[in-house]
């Protein structure tokens, strides 16, 4: 099952370069303003049906969430009422134990437990959100009179408070449900009643004055590599755990790296006043005394926090060091663009939602470190997290051990066991089907989603006729354990291939009602 992202909302009310009748939902700046669509259909049994799924939809199917990603909430622990949200970022450990998460139709957002988010369908896909943020980026409020500027701002937007009241909002450009903004008097005569002209005719704001040119872009190409593809000469540049390993490829990412370290220190990227970052929009930021990219994950009054897109850490960053992204940051100057210079791997067996101890995490770290180098060899594609599980190779073999496989240097050193882990999973051999002799094969720990039913697991290996051992069941929102995995058998004649959405399963599963 797929988890859906912010791509799969309708987001019917914010057409590009188009205009809608809204009325003000709440204003803090000229920066940040929310906004109701006035007169748009929308299904009035919606709530209805969230409530409806949210009362049968199972929670605890997500070993970890992923900003961006669209999930179904309780609005108030035990209320029974429930909403549609967008991830913004996760706070309590690797997978997050509580996840803050914005209510798509009222632009409020509410933390909550991580175990109690529920998965969306498509009827609740279907209603389009009528809420959305804006920014009035088309006016810079002069420093003399910053509190006059919002004076009139507070003003014009409470007269148009009413039930009746409605006032008109252009859509420059948007990423979802945040986007760039003019306000205006009147529908049909855009030219003479914008409020940034008002504002500047007053003498209480002027127009934009930046000097770099910039856009707000949506995503940058990340780095690409298929599945069983190697590479070679790869340098590790931040690890978090086995789970999350950051990695930069010499051999292809050293050009690039020359011209960011070469071109992006001389960029002077001046303050820009008519400027708020939005969440998932591609930025740069001042960090250790280098220009660098970043996704923005969430937006708060004073700070975003960031995911630096080259180099693999996650910052809170005050939004004053937060600029646009400048052409020059994002594409070379023959027109190529730049992708995202760091590989985000995981060992085999380990997905972003496990947790590990102090102890294990010091460990792991001797042998596997920053500016450790390795090579790479992708042994699956994990979309969700744009992310690769990967075996690596040190390049150099560990003192120690003289081991060179960073899994099996896990095992030896106690940060995994092998009965959570596999490698790199492959189809039993012809002889082993003809001689009904099923292969070893050790099993990750996996999360399942049911929605009727209970889960029966076993070994890729095993889907064979000779096998006896009886198959695991466990609940829908259960979570198998090593010693279910390891004593799981074939007693189904009948399999089909069944990959969870986390991306954390390779295996044979079998419905059983």
């Amino acid at each position: 099952m797929k988890i859906p992202t912010l791509n799969n909302v309708i987001f019917a009310p914010l057409p590009e370069n188009g205009t809608v009748k809204v009325r003000v939902k709440s204003y803090i700046s000229h920066l940040d303003l929310v906004f109701q669509v006035v007169n748009k259909a929308v299904d009035c049994n919606l709530q209805s049906v969230l409530d409806q799924v949210g009362h049968n939809s199972p929670k605890g199917l997500l070993s970890f969430a992923v900003p961006g990603e669209v999930v179904l909430v309780e609005t108030a622990p035990g209320q029974g009422s429930y909403c549609r949200a967008v991830v913004r970022k996760t706070v309590g450990g690797p997978g997050g134990s509580e996840v803050v998460v914005e209510d798509l139709d009222s632009c409020d957002c509410i933390t909550v437990r991580l175990e109690d988010i529920g998965l969306l369908n498509d009827a609740c896909l279907a209603s389009p959100v009528t809420h959305f943020h804006g920014c009035l980026t088309f006016c810079e409020p002069l420093q003399s009179s910053v509190d006059a500027f919002n004076s009139v701002i507070s003003e014009f937007l409470a007269a148009t408070d009413g039930v009746d009241d409605y006032f008109y909002v252009h859509i420059y450009s948007h990423i979802f449900n945040w986007a760039d903004i003019e306000i205006y008097f009147e529908e049909n005569d855009i030219s003479n009643s914008a409020l940034s002209r008002e504002l500047i005719n007053e003498q209480l704001a002027r127009e934009p004055e930046t000097a770099e040119e910039w856009v707000r872009m949506k995503a940058v190409e990340p780095f690409r590599l298929s599945r069983g593809e190697e590479v070679a000469e790869c340098t590790v540049v931040n690890v978090l755990s086995p789970s999350e390993i950051y990695l930069q490829t010499s051999l292809q990412v050293q050009p690039m790296l020359n011209y960011v370290l070469n071109e992006w220190l001389s960029i002077e990227l001046l303050s820009v006043p008519n400027y708020k970052p939005f969440p998932m929009e591609v930025v740069c930021t001042w960090y250790e005394d280098l220009w660098q990219r970043a996704n923005v994950l969430s937006v708060d009054a004073d700070k975003a926090t960031l995911f630096l897109i080259d180099w693999g850490d996650t910052v809170e960053q005050p939004l004053s060091k937060v600029r646009p992204l400048p052409t020059s940051m994002y594409q070379q100057e023959d027109n190529t663009h730049i992708p995202g210079l760091v590989i985000k791997t995981s060992l085999p067996g380990c997905s972003r939602g496990d947790v590990y101890t102090e102890d294990q995490l010091k460990q792991f770290v001797k042998f596997c470190h920053n500016d450790t180098q390795v090579t790479l060899k992708v042994l699956e594609v994990n979309k969700r997290t744009r992310s690769f599980t990967a075996q690596l190779t040190l390049d150099t073999p560990d003192p120690e051990t003289q081991l060179c496989d960073v899994l099996e240097l896990c095992h030896r050193h106690g940060v995994l066991q092998r009965s959570y882990n596999q490698t790199e999973p492959h189809q039993p051999s012809q002889s082993s089907r003809d001689n009904h002799t099923p292969e070893r094969e050790e099993f990750r720990m996996v999360t399942g989603y049911l929605p009727n039913g209970s889960l029966t697991a076993v070994p890729h290996a095993q889907d064979n006729v000779g096998s006896t051992a009886a198959p695991v069941n466990v609940q829908s929102s259960s979570r198998l354990n090593q010693s279910q995995l390891i004593n799981g058998g074939v007693s189904k004649q009948e399999w089909r291939v069944y990959k969870c959405f986390s991306g954390s399963i390779i295996g044979k599963l079998s419905w059983v009602e």
